[in-house]
């Protein structure tokens, strides 16, 4: 995820140029498809602007934290105990607010 970002960030401009028209008779571009995924290109830049970078950190840490536990229970037997760890943590992600 942290390397596909940059990427998709860089090449929305490109992609916007090159949808501006159509390169064969100077037309404007007529592909809906196209078009939609560069809007959608253009949201996620717009998010990203907005994400609060310090809370986002924070969250790595806390899921880093829970891997370590999670590996501790399984090596310990407790999968069960695991599984409930895990689906409690993504339960307190979906509800953060850095995360929607």
């Amino acid at each position: 995820m942290k390397r596909l970002l940059p990427i998709i960030v860089l090449m929305a401009p490109v992609l916007a140029a090159a949808n501006d028209t159509d390169s064969r008779s100077g037309q404007p571009a007529a592909n809906p498809k196209l078009q939609q995924m560069l809007e959608k290109i253009q949201a996620m830049q717009n998010c990203m602007k907005n994400v609060d970078k310090s809370a986002l950190k924070a969250l790595e840490q806390q899921a880093k934290q829970l891997g370590a536990e999670v590996k501790q229970l399984c090596a310990a037997g407790q999968r069960d105990a695991a599984q409930q760890r895990a689906i409690r943590f993504g339960q307190e992600i979906a509800g953060n607010k850095a995360c929607n």
